[in-house]
Formats: structure tokens, sequence, C-alpha cells
């Protein structure tokens, strides 16, 4: 009995300074703590507060010995330390000792991670008890008052965790506008008041529940806004081959936690690259390398989301929580939200305020957003693009690792894919991924090369298609009719496409410019006279595609709409190494006038804005106007090849009546081209219209295109024009002006 008696306290004493095995044990324990306060609470209480006859309504009351009975088989148990003046204060020797074992305590986290007070944290464990075991949901009932009140009201929880002291300190960290609820820590269980203050009860919301029963997963409520995959695996690992964007940020991360929680500075890194170029991976791959996960939210949908505050609120809540620092994808989207953009800007400013700590940012363009967190710590990540040589040998080595070509078709076809696109390597990853689907035999280069191409091309530019007008070029360069010295100029503007990659990059051609790398080309001239055409000509001889501007969907009659969308344009372009091709380019790039009102001035503030934009852009840009005289000057000035389309002599003029009508179309022997294009001066595009009409006309009589088809065809097309027409114009032809009039008759 006495070796009972000494080892006790040394049992006793051990239990107080052992770890805990888990947070379910340490809630557990503290519960036991709890107890007692109650307990003590319930002696407090007048005696006989439920009468003899309330046994008969069981279930709707609680009695005074139901309520002790909750609680004797707990507070039996001797408490095996001195009398402590708060909750926590009994636990801490555990809780140090299982923080240098390892053991990861939610409660203890929650309490670090959100800066709360001794009584803030205790707060949340009596506001737990009930989903620990619910009688306390009875005992709440009893003490509350009210047998449907299962949570702890706010007086309480004054009852139980405050002195006289602090009993108004304490108040205030349980109202409305406490870190506590903002914090969506805790939640009121009603969330209209219908009574007093005191009298409103408090619960542990669901998803931080779950976390102190360490179940750690997020709120759900994020599924909605979380910034989804959208690249296939080969992405992954072509990300992976890249390391050092990881690498940059990694440090920031070391530095950022070496410091004590509450000498922490909010930090923003902006990562700033093109969509696929790993900007979410190097962020990701930093933060598991510090022992931190991502909670990564698409900003595109939070912003159509009806209760997008709320949604954000609980993003900063589990980012805190689980120590997963926010990751804002598709921020550029909330740049250019005129109406949302500004509410979300002051909200992010709010909580970054109050309860952020590292906030990644995912953006496109370098300057977007920057003012945005100019109260904290900021630093720009840039993910370069790929040089051609990068993208040669990661074409290259996705090619070697699927397919079975010879080792001379790989390196051709990659190297003609990494000229011609300039992709990022997730977009390159889709590419190649949609190309595998289609392609079934591995051996076969010549499929691999067309099918990739065409993937390449689709993934290049997703969004251009929304702003400009995909052309399909059909013209060859036989079909373009010039002099020679002028068909010369456009072949020069593939040569220099062709060549552009290798000076510029190979022989380091782009270290002694900052502006001018692209190419602008002008073509001016008369209606028809090819300009378009030369356009497709081009546009085939490189397989690149083409885009043509459509005035009415970039002009906009709001200040500064008309810049963002030129720039939209420019930059797709630019990344799908398409054509850009303004048609009748003098009602966009007219000259500059004298400024004489508002209207003046914003135009040309578009004009000297296109000025740049042109400079700046590193692809191929072709002009075309039937009037060069009202372009403005400064745009002459930055034309790489400037070609004047004329009105075509008259044996080019034969050339392409000739041409114009194809082989397979019925042509009588009586059709006489050689006094059609001596006679007739007339553009390309008014033959092509000329033929296109005789062919109708013989198709509806049913017989072969007869000479009295083209003549009736081309005084349609002159009268089009506005041209008088006289019939001694078609000198022996003219009998075949009339309807119904057969040849020879």
């Amino acid at each position: 009995m006495n070796a009972t008696t000494l080892q006790a306290p040394e049992s006793v004493a051990h239990i107080a300074t052992a770890p805990y095995a888990n947070g379910m044990e340490m809630l557990t324990s503290l519960c036991r703590a709890l107890d007692e306060r109650l307990a003590q609470l319930l002696e407090e209480l007048p005696a006989g507060r439920h009468r003899s006859e309330d046994l008969n309504l069981r279930g709707l009351v609680i009695t005074d010995l139901e309520a002790r009975d909750l609680l004797s088989p707990r507070t039996r148990v001797s408490r095996p330390v001195a009398e402590a003046e708060t909750l926590l204060q009994a636990a801490e020797p555990r809780i140090n000792a299982s923080r240098a074992a390892g053991v990861v305590l939610p409660l203890a986290l929650i309490k670090e991670r959100f800066h709360l007070s001794v009584f803030e944290t205790e707060t949340i464990l009596v506001c737990l008890a009930p989903e620990l075991e619910t009688r306390y949901q009875k005992l709440f009932g009893y003490l509350n008052d009210d047998v449907t009140q299962k949570y702890p009201s706010v007086d309480l929880l004054l009852r139980l965790l405050a002195t006289p002291a602090t009993i108004a300190r304490c108040r205030a960290l349980l109202a409305s506008t406490s870190e506590l609820l903002r914090s969506g820590l805790l939640q009121w269980v009603e969330e209209q008041a219908s009574n007093s203050p005191l009298a409103r009860c408090l619960k542990v919301d669901p998803a931080v529940v779950q976390f102190l029963f360490q179940d750690y997963k997020l709120d759900s409520e994020l599924e909605s806004v979380w910034l989804e995959r959208e690249y296939p695996g080969e992405a992954e690992r072509l990300w992976g081959a890249n390391r050092e964007p990881a690498n940059r940020i990694r440090p920031y991360l070391t530095e950022y936690l070496e410091h004590e929680p509450l000498k922490r500075d909010r930090l923003v890194i902006s990562v700033v690259g093109r969509r696929g170029s790993g900007r979410r991976h190097a962020v990701e791959s930093a933060c598991w390398q510090t022992g931190l996960g991502v909670i990564p939210v698409d900003c595109a949908r939070l912003l159509k989301h009806p209760r997008f505050e709320h949604v954000i609120l609980r993003a900063f809540r589990d980012s805190l929580l689980h120590a997963a620092p926010l990751v804002l994808g598709n921020f550029d989207a909330v740049i250019q939200n005129p109406e949302r953009g500004p509410e979300l800007r002051l909200l992010l400013g709010r909580l970054m305020e109050e309860r952020g700590w590292i906030l990644f940012v995912l953006r496109e363009e370098t300057e977007g957003g920057t003012a945005w967190f100019s109260r904290h710590r900021q630093v720009t990540i840039m993910i370069p693009e790929l040089s051609n040589r990068e993208r040669n040998e990661l074409w290259a080595g996705l090619l070697a690792q699927t397919t079975r070509m010879s080792d001379s078709e790989i390196p051709a076809i990659s190297e003609a894919l990494a000229v011609k696109f300039r992709l990022s390597p997730g977009q390159l990853a889709i590419a190649f991924r949609r190309a595998a689907h289609v392609v079934t035999d591995p051996e076969n280069a010549d499929a691999w090369r067309a099918q990739l191409h065409a993937e390449a091309g689709h993934v290049s530019a997703p969004n251009l298609g929304a702003l400009a007008k995909k052309l399909k070029p059909i013209y060859h360069w036989e079909q373009l009719v010039l002099p020679a010295k002028r068909k010369e100029l456009v072949r020069d503007v593939v040569r220099h496409v062709q060549q552009r990659r290798r000076v510029m990059e190979e022989w380091r051609f782009s270290s002694l410019m900052s502006r001018g790398k692209g190419i602008t080309v002008l073509f001016s001239g008369p209606p028809g006279t090819g300009k378009t055409m030369a356009a497709e000509v081009i546009a085939t001889a490189l397989e690149m595609d083409i885009y043509r501007i459509d005035l009415a969907t970039v002009v906009s009659k709001y200040i500064g709409e008309t810049e963002k969308n030129l720039s939209r344009i420019f930059r797709e372009a630019e990344y799908s190494d398409a054509i850009l091709f303004f048609d009748e380019a003098d009602a966009l790039f007219g000259k500059r006038s004298e400024v004489k009102d508002a209207h003046d001035r914003y135009a040309n503030i578009e004009i000297n804005y296109l000025l740049q934009q042109i400079e700046s852009f590193e692809g191929v840009v072709v002009l075309a106007t039937n009037m060069r005289q009202h372009l403005d000057e400064a745009f002459l000035r930055r034309m790489q090849i400037v070609v004047e389309f004329p009105v075509p002599s008259w044996e080019d003029r034969l050339r392409i009546w000739k041409q114009s009508f194809p082989r397979e179309a019925p042509l009588a022997t009586d059709v006489d081209f050689t006094f059609l294009a001596r006679q007739f001066e007339l553009a390309g595009g008014h033959i092509t219209n000329i033929a296109l009409w005789a062919a109708l006309l013989a198709s509806e009589e049913g017989s072969h295109i007869a000479m009295r088809h083209c003549v009736r065809a081309t005084r349609r097309e002159l009268e089009k024009v506005g041209r008088r027409c006289m019939n001694a114009e078609f000198g022996a032809y003219s009998g075949l002006l009339e309807p119904g009039v057969q040849n020879g008759t």
C-alpha cells in the first residue's frame, strides 16, 4: 500500500508532462478541465430551478439532477496539477512536449496561425464540445435555460471563461466584428439576431470542425472556384525539366518562415509568364519543398460567383488553417473586369491587411495589378519564353519517347514546329497529346507532321478567333499576277520571316534591337488589284495562319476599350505566329489631326498606341489600303516593305482572265480572252467577279460558258462600279449584249 502511495504522484506527474498521442487526445483532456468548470458553474446556480412536476416534461426540460449526472462520472477524477487560471494553462506542458515530439495538435495550430488569445482559443474548445459529445448539448441547454439552445451562448462563454476583470475585453472578442467571426472560425447558430446579443449562441464552422478532428480537407465551397488543371501529364514532365522558377521562389518562402510569426510582413509573389509556361507548377514545387500546401483559386470563376466575398473569405481562412498560400490564377480576368474587379481589389486589400501572409498571383502581363498590393512586400518572378532551341528540344524529346520515326525525321519535324509556333511547354504538351490521339501509326512521319502542325495552330491562339476573322488561304504564287519587281517585294516578306528566328535568336541580332523585330508590310493600290490575295499567298508560302482584323469588333466608342482590344489582338497573334491583316487600314491608321476637342485628343491617343504596338510586335503585320495618302506619316516610316499594286497591264489582265476560270468549268471555244483583256482596263478582283457571274448565267441556261455570258457579265460589273458602258466598247461582240441572242444569230 505504501508503494502505491509513493508511485502515484510520479505517475500523475508523468502524465501531466507526457506528449499527447494526437489532437483528439488533447481535446478530450481539455474537456475534462471544461467539465470541472461546468461543475463549478452548476454549483453556483440556485437550487431547485426545476420543480418535480417538470419530470413529466422529460426531453423538454433538463432537471438539476440530470445536469449533475452528466458531469459526475468525470468530475470525480482529481486534477493532476495545481489549480490553473485557464483551461489551456494546465495543458501547456503537454502541448510543449507534443510540439517537441512532432505531434500535430490542430487546436494549437489554430491558436498560432490566427494569433489567437487564450480566451479565443478556449472559446473554440467550448463551442466544439457539442461536436465531440452530445451530452454537452444537454448541458449547454440547461445552462442557457433553453433546451433548444444546444451550443454555448455569449453569456455562458463569458461565465465559463472570463473573470470580472476581463469580462469587458472578452465580450468584445465575441462581437460580430471580432476576429473569431470575421475569420470564419466561428459562426452564429442563427444568422438573424432575434434577442439580446448575450443570448446568441456560437458554434465552430463545419470546415474548422473537420480540421480539428484531423480531417484535413478544404472547405467544400472552394470547389466552385478551384483552379482546374487544364494541361496533360506531358506538361508536368516538361515543366519539371526547368527547375529555375521554383528555385527562385523557394528562398523567399524560406526567409519568410524563418521569422517569428508576429514579425512577418505580408508577402505577395507575382509569377509572370504565358499560359502554359508552368507558373502554377513552379509555385507548387517551391511550396512543397518548404513544407507548404497551396490553394489555387480561379479568379475568372470567382468573379462570376454570386457570393464571391463569402468564398474568398473562406479561402483566406483555409489558407491560414492549412498553411497553404492562396494562388490567384487567371488574375488578368480581374484586371480586365471593370465592374467587379475594383470590388475584389478592395476586398483582397482588406483581407491581406487583416490575415494575409503569403499570396501568389499568376499573371500574364508584367504591369497588370502591381499597384494592388503596394502596402506589402512584393516580389516578381518572371518565367521567360522558350527559345527556338528549347522548343526544338522539347518537341524532339516527346517525339522520341512516343513515336518510332527515324533519327532524321524527328529533328526535321521538331525544328519546323519550334520555328513556326511559339508555344509554351503546356501548349506544346496539349498539341502533342491531341495529335497522338489522331495519328495511329507511330512510324508515319507525314501524318505526324501534318497533325502536329494543325494542332499547334489551334492551340497557339485560342482567343484570337474571337477578335479577328481567320482566313483560309487558297492562293499560290502562280496565281498572284504582279509586275516582276513588285512580286519580288512580296517574296521578300516570306524570306524575312523564314530567316528571322535564326538571325534574331541564334545570331543574336535581337540584342541590338529593342523594337522593330517584326515585319510590317503595306499593300496599297486600287480595289481588286490583289492586295488580299498577296496576303493569303504569303500565309500559304509560310504555312501560317492569317487573321483579318474586323474593325467593328476592335473600335469602341468607350475610352480605352479600343486600345485594350488591340493589345489582346497583338499579344495573341505574337504568341501564335499568325499574320495580322488590316484591310482598309486607313480607317484605323489615319492621320493624326489637330486637337480641337476631346474626341480628337482620344483619336490621336489611339493612333499613338497603334504605333507603339506595331513597333513592339515581333510578328507579321500586313496593312492594305486603297488610299495610301490618308495614312499617318509615322506609320509609313515604320513599314519595312511597301508594295504598290497597280491596275494590271493588258498582258497581266490576260493571265488573270485565263486563270479566273477553273479547269473543270465548261468553257466554250468562242470566248475571246484577248479582246476582253485589251478592251477593258479592269483589276483582278473585277475580272474574278465577271468570271463568276458569267458562269452563273451559263448554268442558268444549261450551256457552256460562252462569250455572250462574258460580255453581259462585264457590262454588269462596269455598271456596278459606276462606269458608263457604251455598246460600241464591245465592238464585234456588242450584238451579244441582249438576252436571248445566241452566238452566230
